[in-house]
């Protein structure tokens, strides 16, 4: 080092290519200069562990990634083994685990109650053609009976001596008789076959207007039935022709059972929120036993077997008043005989309508 007090203090910091760090310090004329290796091994092992670290990191989280997601869509896993078997064995009977959480949980019970629809459809489809076949035995027996002995007597020529003129018109007003019942049960089988599947749009209309249009069917296809109305407009939201239907099958078995010259009254009203609609006859009534059954498919009671009909019109008014959202009962009528009604959610009519009957009593029909 140099001499002097006063010498000014300088330091660098170099290093050359042979791999040292020299530490270079001045203080006027002299320096002092210290040499060190350079090791930068420290410094490689450093970035080799963080490399390392970064590599298991990534290993790792894709093993951990994969495990749990696979543990996730196992359910989804199974439910598609399901669909799949499902659909090859159309076996509808095994509901899907109820496995997972959250939407998977929700995904597999809206599947299972898709199942369920589908089991209640296909038992109620092979009734349906239990019950068909069993209804339409009985008048196609009939039917064939006759037509057999007409064509036996005929190929005889003995058809004139065999059958006078009295019981050949008896004979042929039988054949009319049960081929009208069986056009009447195929298109009874036809609307109950479509379930609640219909090409009929919903509208707003006035209740009083069907009621009025199915008596007026129910006099043209039976003259002897007297229907005496007694309706006050109510506007519903529903389909005119099924609602028309109903309304016609409830006339159609009370007229069965009116005596001659007792009307079938017909009254519809307003009832708080409800339309409702009463078909009252003055018949036998229906026994308290046959009630809770009035309104099953083809179910007839004792007293009715005598009469034609297939059972299926009051199952297609459950049916028709089911899908608006309404209610069917029956009950005793003050007649004697059965009073049916029919209680359906009514609407608020169009507003000019509305404007012109507000405050007035609506006209008896």
């Amino acid at each position: 080092m140099a001499q002097g007090a006063s010498a000014d203090l300088m330091e660098s910091n170099d290093s050359d290519e042979d791999g040292y760090i020299i530490y270079t310090l001045r203080a006027g004329d002299g320096a002092v200069q210290v040499a060190q290796v350079a090791d930068d091994s420290p410094i490689n092992q450093f970035g080799f562990g963080m490399l390392l670290i970064g590599l298991l990191c990534v290993v790792g989280g894709t093993l951990v990634g994969r495990t749990v997601a696979r543990t996730g869509l196992a359910p989804i896993d199974r439910l598609t083994a399901a669909a799949v078997r499902v659909a090859h064995t159309r076996d509808l009977d095994a509901d899907i685990p109820d496995e997972g959480g959250g939407e998977i949980r929700r995904l597999i019970q809206s599947i299972n109650d898709m199942l369920a629809a589908l089991r209640d459809s296909r038992r109620a489809q092979r009734l349906l053609a239990e019950d068909a076949a069993h209804e339409l035995k009985t008048p196609l027996t009939s039917l064939r009976l006759n037509v057999e002995l007409l064509i036996r007597l005929d190929r005889r020529g003995t058809l004139d001596s065999a059958l006078p003129a009295e019981s050949r018109t008896r004979l042929l007003n039988d054949l009319g008789a049960q081929v009208a019942e069986l056009s009447t049960l195929a298109a009874e089988l036809t609307d109950l076959a479509r379930g609640d599947v219909s090409d009929e749009s919903t509208e707003l209309l006035d209740l009083a207007d069907v009621v009025v249009a199915a008596a007026t069917r129910a006099r043209s296809r039976a003259p002897d039935i007297e229907v005496a109305l007694d309706v006050t407009s109510v506007w519903v939201s529903g389909r005119p022709a099924a609602l028309q239907r109903a309304v016609l099958n409830l006339i159609d078995n009370a007229g069965k059972w009116s005596p001659a010259d007792q009307p079938v009254q017909v009254r519809l009203r307003a009832e708080g929120a409800s339309a409702v609609l009463e078909v009252d006859d003055a018949g036998p009534g229906i026994d308290a036993a046959d009630v809770p059954r009035v309104f099953d498919r083809f179910y007839r009671a004792d007293s009715a077997r005598a009469l034609p009909g297939s059972g299926l019109g009051l199952s297609i008014v459950q049916r028709v008043v089911d899908a608006h959202g309404g209610r069917a009962t029956v009950a005793r009528s003050a007649r004697g005989g059965a009073l049916l009604r029919v209680d359906l959610p009514a609407a608020a009519p169009p507003a000019p309508i509305a404007r012109l009957t507000a405050g007035e009593d609506t006209a008896v029909r």
